[in-house]
Order: structure tokens, then sequence, then C-alpha cells
């Protein structure tokens, strides 16, 4: 029976390359179509721009969401990323196993943090002259438009689903990612 597996991701510059190649090929044909020059600069600058959010978060682990350790125990799967939260994890079914290469997805859930360390929030009132009512209409604005900038990335972009790219030069332990392998494999 299958009891635990820990295996730690490391930031690796041949899985950045390896990344590099599908997006440098999209590139070239971006440059090679024939759309206008306008169009075709805007999906440049919006290619490269992906591309780098990809290698910084699936190659080189810079991102907080990187995903920075995988954890296996019996059924159960647990992630945990650069900022340090930990997620329990759902493998999906679309997975890539190869010897050499893992593509892996997860629906994930966040495990509650510690609530013993959080403050309640307090509420504080303030009291606003004349002369203050502009900026903090202007302040009012910004903060619901940032309130809503992140409602919609949480429901378009940031949903609970997590992805990992694992091979042998971003694993730190070529045991416990066999074992890992052969778990998502075989379950």
């Amino acid at each position: 029976m299958f009891n635990q597996t820990k295996l730690e991701l490391v930031p690796s510059i041949r899985v950045a390359l390896l990344i590099s190649i599908p997006c440098l090929a999209s590139l070239i044909l971006i440059l090679l179509a024939d759309i206008p020059l306008s169009i075709t600069l805007l999906f440049i600058i919006a290619h490269i721009f992906i591309s780098y959010l990809c290698i910084t978060q699936f190659a080189l682990l810079t991102r907080p969401q990187s995903i920075c350790s995988i954890h296996v125990e019996n059924t159960t799967v647990y992630l945990q990323d650069k900022s340090g939260k930990r997620y329990i994890a759902k493998p999906l079914k679309k997975n890539i196993i190869h010897q050499k290469l893992c593509l892996l997805s997860f629906h994930c859930e966040q495990i509650a943090a510690d609530t013993s360390t959080s403050n309640p929030q307090t509420t504080q009132k303030i009291i606003l002259t004349e002369s203050d009512t502009f900026s903090s209409s202007a302040e009012n604005l910004a903060s619901r438009l940032k309130k809503l900038y992140a409602k919609l990335l949480n429901r378009m972009v940031l949903k609970p689903r997590r992805h990992l790219v694992m091979c042998s030069y971003n694993t730190t332990n070529s045991s416990a990612y066999r074992r890992i392998r052969v778990w998502f494999r075989f379950s």
C-alpha cells in the first residue's frame, strides 16, 4: 500500500527552455501571419507577457502561485505554493504522465489557515470635511475598481485549479518523483 511521499520542486533553467520552445514557435507564427502591423504588435506584446508568466510560474517558480511541493498520502494529494498556502488537490483526468515529464492539473481547495493568529477586522469611523470629499470619492472609486478587478480575476483567471510541470530537472528526489509518477498513473 502506498503510504506517503513528499516531493520538493526547485527552479530549473532546462524546464524554462522546454516551455519556451512552443512559446517561440507560436511567436514566429504570429510574425509570419498576414495581419495588420498594429494587431501584430498587440499580439506580440500579449504573447510575450503570457510566455513570461508561464515560464516564471512553472519553471523558475518565482511567482507566489508557483507550486513548490507536492505531498501524497494514501489517496489524498496536498500542494503547497511558494507563498505558503496549502491545498487539498484532486487530480483532473487529463494529465500527461511520462517517464521524463509530467504535466499535472488539479482542482484545489485551500486548507484554512490557523485562525488563532489572525486579528479580527475592526471598523473605523472616518469624519470627512468638505475639502476631503473630492479626494475621498476618488479613493472610494479606486477601491471599488480594485475590488471589482479582484472579483473578476478570481472568477476568470484564478480558478481553483493548479497546474504543475515535473521532470527530473526540477525535482529534488528522483525516487519520490518516480513513486508520485507511478501513483498518478495507476490511481
